[in-house]
């Protein structure tokens, strides 16, 4: 029965493999190539083949792995097909995109290639030869972690997992490939990488590569023997810990703080106990019956992650872990401002209050605004009040359907007998509060509104 159920899973992984590659556009030009260059072998490697293996079919970031052909005759050939850049000629890499697919990635063609590391955990301190003839099993020997560690033949269709990638995602599990201690010194970004892909994947990480994790932390903050860089550069962190809370909050914050990265990095936060339940509550069961089908994004849980140590302290902590270098965008501006006006849901009278502050604070910047929303509601702010303040949202969204300045500064002027001032100002304020209580609807009305108007 055992034997039926792995020949099942095989099945199983392999058909999506396939289905995923021939409904790729980008990679149609595969057949073309085998034509091209029969001799050739051609491999998918990275994290396309785990990710497909795992059912995260989202990923459009295409390694392709090409043994037993020349990188100019291959270049050459592209050439009429779309773009090509020998970008990594020394390493024995092109990149190359079609010519009708200018919004997708690029793909990688490589040779295979071995890496010697300068043992300074600097990424960018390997030596590395290429090889056309390298046998593809030890091109993945040099990879970070078993999962990465696969290759997909494409001609043949089968599977190359000289490490038990498979076996590995099957059992949820991140592992280094080889000995952990001396992938991480390699690279010592690959610490925060695992991390990082546990909480994409929601894998745990398997115990001799998590007590290297631990081990090895404070190598996080290493600096090169002369000058002040850092071995692992500072946008790279922040890109490690952006896409880590994004992925899974709770989880990535379990991790970096057990292994001593976390106050290491934002010593800030050692003090703040409830933060984890907090970020906790984000993936709850209970939030999402709430706010069904919404997800919270990075800057939110970057505010609730930092919204005890004070809103200087948010500043500084946020320039220095240089979080809007990530490529993709970090609004830390929205972070801060989370931060300030966080209370604000707490303490308004939702009868009282006026609704252009209600607009301001929720629908000016309507992402902003919702990430407000649900630091409220973990922050504790009742359920009731919440529906209500939701509620009077919605009704100013209606009343804001329309135009949204129904008369300009100069109506006014004119309909009043006024010069440029404050008064005129206040009229318009007094009208757009009108507009969004909804006793004004429409341009005849805020006319009637204005020749009325009693200050």
């Amino acid at each position: 029965m055992k034997q039926g159920n792995e020949k099942s899973e095989i099945k199983d992984y392999a058909g999506r493999l396939v289905l995923r590659i021939e409904s790729e556009p980008q990679l149609a030009i595969l057949s073309d190539l085998f034509r091209a260059f029969p001799e050739a072998e051609w491999f998918l490697v990275g994290g396309a083949v785990r990710d497909i293996i795992a059912s995260r079919d989202d990923s459009k970031d295409f390694d392709l792995l090409v043994r037993k052909v020349d990188l100019d005759d291959l270049s050459r050939f592209l050439e009429d097909y779309g773009s090509v850049s020998l970008v990594g000629r020394n390493f024995g890499v092109l990149k190359f995109r079609g010519k009708d697919f200018k919004n997708y990635e690029e793909l990688d063609i490589a040779w295979p290639r071995t890496e010697w590391a300068g043992m300074t955990g600097g990424y960018r301190d390997f030596e590395v030869q290429s090889d056309p003839e390298l046998e593809v099993e030890k091109d993945l020997a040099r990879r970070d972690f078993t999962m990465n560690a696969m290759a997909w033949d494409l001609r043949k269709h089968c599977l190359i997992d000289p490490f038990g990638g498979l076996s590995d995602i099957k059992n949820k599990t991140v592992r280094s490939v080889g000995k952990a201690d001396q992938r991480f010194k390699e690279d010592y970004s690959r610490i925060l990488r695992a991390i990082r892909q546990a909480c994409q994947m929601g894998f745990e990480i398997e115990e001799e590569t998590w007590q290297s994790v631990c081990r090895l932390a404070h190598h996080v903050e290493d600096k090169q023997k002369h000058g002040r860089e850092r071995v692992v550069p500072e946008e790279t962190i922040a890109k490690e810990l952006i896409k880590s809370f994004e992925a899974g909050a709770a989880h990535a914050f379990d991790l970096l703080e057990k292994s001593d990265i976390l106050p290491q990095i934002i010593p800030e936060l050692v003090s703040s106990s409830d933060t984890r339940g907090i970020l906790e509550a984000f993936s709850s069961s209970e939030f999402q019956k709430f706010f069904p089908g919404e997800k919270v994004d990075k800057e939110t849980v970057w505010a609730a992650m930092l919204s005890d140590i004070g809103l200087l302290e948010v500043g500084r902590v946020v320039r220095r872990l240089r979080l809007s270098s990530v490529p993709g965008g970090f609004d830390a501006a929205r972070v801060t401002w989370l931060v300030e006006n966080m209370e604000f849901p707490s303490f308004v009278v939702v009868e009282d209050v006026k609704r252009t502050l209600l607009a301001e604070k929720f629908l000016v910047n309507p992402v902003a605004g919702r990430g407000l929303l649900h630091l409220a509601w973990v922050g504790g702010v009742k359920e009731p009040k919440l529906k209500q303040l939701i509620r009077a949202l919605k009704d100013i969204e209606k009343n804001l359907s329309g135009d949204a300045n129904l008369i300009s500064g100069d109506d006014v002027m004119k309909m009043r007998n006024l010069e440029a001032g404050p008064d005129v100002g206040r009229i318009l304020a007094d009208l757009k509060e009108a507009q969004l209580q909804g006793d004004v609807d429409g341009t005849d009305q805020a006319r009637d509104f204005v020749r009325k108007y009693a200050p």
